[in-house]
């Protein structure tokens, strides 16, 4: 910024293993957003190395690494993100269009998805027509439809009322519990402490990285 250079990550080594359910958390600034950018693949480190897999993707080309995120990656927002002008079932069904699927496979799935959520009585409703906890769990099918190896949710529940961020913490639980890997970016203390295990950042560095499951307190999902 001008003659200033603001540091967002310093030095950050860590490993995430699959089947984990992880929260990043920490102050505003502290660096959250940018390491789940780069997990994401939608941000490139300035040094360093990022593996996923075993694959080192520092140097991947942006198309192999748009491949990466639709085939490997699950995206969940604070704003849903979701495609006003599309329907809920279209939302969904969007990701396996652009893996070559075709158009009946697509809502094969997105219906199939949208089950799993508990929604599927809402596929024609337009996003506008939605609760905030109905667009969430439609942003949830979307993120899972090409089932990703890992989902990085951007404070999921940050927009949600107790009782629907209750409900998607309980989704999330869930889909852990089969097996999906599941970093999850949150400022609130109460939701993180739902994660099997917590990093603490501040600065652009780990303040505290705790896997102690046995410190997980799921009272919000009991």
């Amino acid at each position: 910024m001008g003659e200033s250079q603001i540091c967002a990550l310093a030095g950050i080594t860590v490993d995430i293993f699959a089947g984990e359910f992880v929260a990043v958390t920490g102050a505003s600034g502290s660096g959250k957003s940018t390491l789940l950018n780069i997990i994401g693949c939608l941000d490139r480190p300035n040094s360093g190395r990022y593996l996923l897999g075993g694959i080192d993707l520092s140097q991947i080309g942006p198309a192999s690494l748009a491949q990466i995120r639709n085939d490997k990656l699950g995206f969940v927002f604070q704003n849903f993100n979701l495609i006003a002008r599309t329907t809920a079932l279209e939302n969904v069904a969007l990701p396996v269009l652009y893996s070559d699927a075709t158009r009946a496979e697509a809502t094969q799935r997105a219906n199939e998805m949208l089950s799993a959520m508990g929604i599927a009585e809402f596929r024609h409703h337009w996003p506008a027509q939605l609760s905030g906890g109905q667009q969430q769990r439609v942003a949830i099918a979307r993120a899972l439809v090409n089932r990703p190896a890992i989902l990085l949710a951007d404070e999921p529940t940050g927009n949600l009322d107790s009782a629907a961020a209750r409900e998607i913490l309980k989704i999330m639980m869930r889909l852990n519990r089969d097996g999906l890997t599941i970093l999850m970016v949150t400022h609130d203390p109460e939701i993180a402490a739902q994660a099997a295990r917590v990093i603490t950042l501040s600065d652009g560095r780990i303040a505290r990285d705790s896997s102690d499951r046995a410190a997980a307190v799921q009272t919000w999902a009991s």
